[in-house]
């Protein structure tokens, strides 16, 4: 709270550089990379168990406002924290908590991108996952269509052979009930129980 109020003026910088002469800025910073689990890229699933006993920790949310306040409109915080910690202040921004650690470690790169030094590395750093993501999705959309029988050319265009052209014109229309969704039934699968969903909701009977 304290940090969070601290004016963005000059009168506040002062007290911000007195601040890190005390060493709460390095202590914040070698907290996290002492207990941030051991990543090569950005991408980590929220559910591993590293993550989650990262983000577990109960220090980590105030240590994350901590840095947030003093950022805002100060450049040598700024310049400390981007010189190796952004990468696991965006892995946490992608973290969904009870704690809200995901917003709080968003909100700390909202405030270093205030400064162009510091708003390049986090934008560097937040292409490289969304590369990394379309990369996993291209490669899911692939096995994918591999299992169809398809496959895409150089264009990215789908392309169909033979053989599942020859698959699918045997496949039989379904002449009794079927799926609503996939549009199956007994004649595809005959061994398979069919399901009835309905809605319904309470009512007061009289």
């Amino acid at each position: 709270m304290i940090t969070a109020a601290i004016e963005p003026n000059i009168v506040g910088n002062i007290l911000k550089d007195y601040m890190l002469s005390l060493g709460i800025l390095q202590s914040s910073l070698d907290y996290i990379h002492q207990h941030a689990p051991c990543m090569r890229f950005t991408l980590l699933r929220a559910d591993h168990s590293e993550v989650k006993q990262f983000i577990s920790r109960p220090s980590l949310k105030y240590i994350l406002r901590i840095l947030t306040g003093l950022s805002v409109g100060h450049e040598p915080t700024q310049i400390a924290i981007a010189t190796n910690t952004i990468p696991v202040i965006h892995m946490l921004e992608q973290v969904s908590s009870d704690e809200h650690v995901g917003t709080l470690a968003e909100n700390l790169l909202e405030a270093l991108c205030s400064n162009p030094e510091t708003l390049k590395k986090v934008e560097d750093v937040r292409n490289q996952t969304r590369a990394e993501k379309k990369r996993l999705a291209m490669a899911t959309r692939e096995k994918q269509l591999n299992s169809l029988g398809m496959k895409t050319n150089e264009k990215g265009q789908v392309t169909v052979s033979i053989n599942t052209i020859e698959d699918i014109e045997k496949i039989k229309e379904e002449t009794g009930l079927f799926c609503f969704i996939c549009r199956e039934g007994y004649t595809y699968q005959p061994s398979k129980v069919l399901g009835i969903y309905t809605y319904s909701k309470r009512t007061v009977l009289e």
